[in-house]
Formats: C-alpha cells, sequence, structure tokens
C-alpha cells in the first residue's frame, strides 16, 4: 500500500509538472501509436547504454527517434 501511496504522489507530481509546461509541455503517445510509428521497431538506428533507438514517423510526416528502454540502473 505504502508503494502506492509513492507511486502516486510521483505521479501527481509530474502531471502537475507537465501542466505548468503550458504549450510546451512535451506530447504522450500511448505504446501501441509509438509501435505504429516504429513499424514495429523495425529500423534501428543504434545502440545505446540502456536500449536500443528506433527511426519512426510522426502523423504529419516528420522522422523521430525512439529510444526503447529496456533496464533502468537508476532510480527514475
Amino acid at each position: 500500500m505504502i508503494f502506492w501511496k509513492k507511486e502516486n504522489e510521483i505521479h501527481q507530481n509530474v502531471e502537475a509538472i507537465l501542466k505548468n509546461c503550458g504549450a510546451l509541455a512535451p506530447k504522450r503517445y500511448s505504446y501501441s501509436c509509438v509501435k505504429k510509428m516504429t513499424n514495429s521497431f523495425k529500423e534501428k538506428l543504434g545502440q545505446g547504454g540502456y536500449g536500443g533507438v528506433y527511426k519512426g514517423k510522426l502523423k504529419n510526416g516528420n522522422l523521430i527517434a525512439v529510444k526503447f528502454l529496456n533496464e533502468s540502473k537508476d532510480n527514475g
């Protein structure tokens, strides 16, 4: 129960920060949308310390790079 409360507080803090960013807030996408944008993570651009980087495309045609985190060695 304490773990859930802590996660809930963290979630609320993140939401408050994003709300304060206004129009500059980062856009969030669901996993299924990211999977579609990257064509199911087919085109790998490289590998970093925490996971692979994949090529994708937004609906407006802009190219993007998506990092897929495999593991986190840090808290957060």
